[in-house]
């Protein structure tokens, strides 16, 4: 008895691309996400007084190998209250809350999930 499989070849090709690729449609996808919650969090919630600690908000991609993460913050010139306002329930202005990164990425976690899943799927099935 003897049998052949045909195109095997192709379909490791095909692997090789999406491993390759998938890291960067991880990495794009959760940099979408947080530049989302934090235009949410600049536009909607975030306490303004000067203005500061509102530009100072930020979104960073991280990589450390396979691991591919996003980080949110509020801080640099603004860091010596970022936290203290963060923490603090009072009555802000214009209806500004405290919270106001914390409530925001509470809010968009399940989208941001299912436009991971949604992006990983298309970039694996466009392969």
């Amino acid at each position: 008895m003897s049998f052949s499989i045909n195109g095997i070849e192709v379909g490791l090709d095909q692997l090789d691309r999406i491993e390759r690729g998938i890291d960067d449609v991880v990495a794009g996808s959760l940099y979408r996400w947080g530049e989302r919650v934090m235009t949410e969090s600049k536009e909607q919630e975030v306490p303004v007084d000067t203005g500061t600690l509102r530009s100072s908000g930020m979104v960073e991609l991280e990589r450390n190998g396979s691991v591919i993460s996003v980080a949110l913050g509020y801080g640099g010139a603004a860091s010596n209250y970022a936290i203290a306002v963060h923490e603090t329930n009072k009555n802000y202005r214009g209806g500004r809350k405290w919270k106001y990164l914390e409530d925001p990425i509470k809010r968009n976690i399940d989208d941001g999930n299912r436009q991971l899943t949604e992006d990983v799927t298309n970039f694996i099935g466009a392969r």
